[in-house]
């Protein structure tokens, strides 16, 4: 992704945009969605689709935001679902600074470090499906959220991911999200545009509805 992507998300930092997108000239391929999906719009892969009926299933909103986007897209979902919501926090926060973000995000990454983080989540055990949110960092989730994975137990879970980004919409995410959670069942995604945040609500109903999580009327 082309630097640009992240000067332009970083310009709406100073009203709540996270640090958002992928490594400069990553090259498209087999960990892309399949869809070509426009930010905003629900995006997913193979075997997402299910019939089963999820409106009863006991639910959970786990998420990780550095200046609100993700937040906001995430206490949205959970108070449309009526349901809990948990947020990853790192022991150390990250820095406010846009280059320094950028730069240990990055390193980060190319580490395939995990930060700590202050806790799991002890309602996690009992939650049958989980809406997990990120924004997207160099092309995937932050790296509180892998640690959130590695040390957490999804297996026999449903995983619903939500992320927003500057223009790189799910990057890799999804192929990462099925290698460290290869027991639990993944259904369609939501992307949001960290421009398009603050109006994102009705699109975040239209993909719950779309879920079968909720009447369209909620």
């Amino acid at each position: 992704m082309k630097r640009r992507h992240f000067l332009s998300s970083f310009a709406a930092a100073a009203i709540g945009c996270p640090l958002i997108g992928c490594a400069p000239g990553s090259p498209k391929g087999d960990d892309q969605p399949s869809e070509t999906n426009t930010p905003g719009q629900a995006a997913g892969g193979a075997g997402e689709q299910s019939a089963v009926d999820y409106s009863q299933k006991k639910k959970l909103v786990i998420y990780f935001s550095l200046t609100g986007n993700t937040r906001h897209v995430a206490e949205q979902t959970a108070k449309l679902l009526g349901t809990e919501i948990f947020e990853i926090v790192p022991t150390v926060p990250y820095p406010t600074e846009y280059d320094v973000v950028v730069k240990q995000a990055k390193d980060e990454q190319d580490r395939d470090f995990r930060p700590e983080i202050v806790s799991l989540c002890d309602r996690l055990p009992d939650a049958e499906v989980v809406f997990l949110g990120s924004p997207c960092w160099w092309g995937t989730v932050a790296m509180p959220v892998m640690t959130f994975l590695e040390r957490s137990d999804f297996a026999g879970k449903v995983i619903v991911p939500f992320m927003t980004h500057g223009g790189s919409k799910f990057g890799r995410t999804l192929a990462d999200l099925d290698r460290f959670c290869p027991k639990a069942t993944r259904l369609k995604g939501l992307t949001v545009l960290a421009d398009d945040v603050p109006q994102s609500d009705p699109e975040v109903q239209r993909w719950l509805a779309s879920l079968g999580m909720i009447t369209a009327e909620a």
